[in-house]
């Protein structure tokens, strides 16, 4: 998927077990484009142990945007899983690297994000989280920043979800 403006792959309210392995998501970035919106993977209540693996996403805004991932899930059995996906969020404003928000029953391993910005805020990883434990581990995630901006390695609000939440690295410069 590349050369695309705000979207490069966009899925909405997601029936069955969804899985998106093995692509790459580039954002255009020359003739008419931005440096301050674009997912290069848009995400959208995937449900029912969803998988998002092996892939490549550059954007401005955000290359990996998870919203609500397994929500509709009671078990822990179908968990979701989101691994070894490499993403750079590289824009001018605010930046998200790592999407993953209101996930239940996750495991969210393995990933290698850079964001980079000049102005506004960055956040490596945004977990929102839940009130309820719903045994969502972020574990071994390679994470680095570059700019001069307000950045956080991590926001989340509820960390009452997470049964795992360690061995991730951070790194900025600038």
């Amino acid at each position: 998927l590349n050369n695309w403006y705000y979207y490069g792959m966009y899925l909405y309210y997601i029936g069955g077990s969804l899985v998106v392995r093995r692509n790459s998501a580039v954002q255009r970035s020359t003739g008419t484009f931005t440096t301050t919106s674009g997912y290069a993977y848009y995400i959208y209540y995937p449900n029912n142990g969803p998988e998002i693996s092996y892939n490549y996403g550059w954007s401005a805004y955000a290359p990996f945007y998870i919203y609500y991932a397994n929500n509709a899930q009671s078990v822990t059995t179908n968990r979701a899983r989101i691994f070894n996906n490499m993403g750079i969020a590289d824009g001018t404003s605010t930046v998200y690297g790592l999407y993953v928000s209101y996930p239940k029953y996750a495991d969210v391993v393995y990933n290698s994000i850079r964001t980079k910005n000049t102005t506004g805020t960055a956040y490596s990883i945004y977990s929102y989280g839940q009130s309820t434990n719903y045994d969502v581990k972020f574990l071994n995630n390679m994470l680095s920043h570059e700019g001069d901006g307000t950045y956080y390695y991590i926001y989340n609000y509820y960390s009452t979800c997470f049964t795992a939440f360690d061995y991730n690295l951070f790194f900025k410069s600038g």
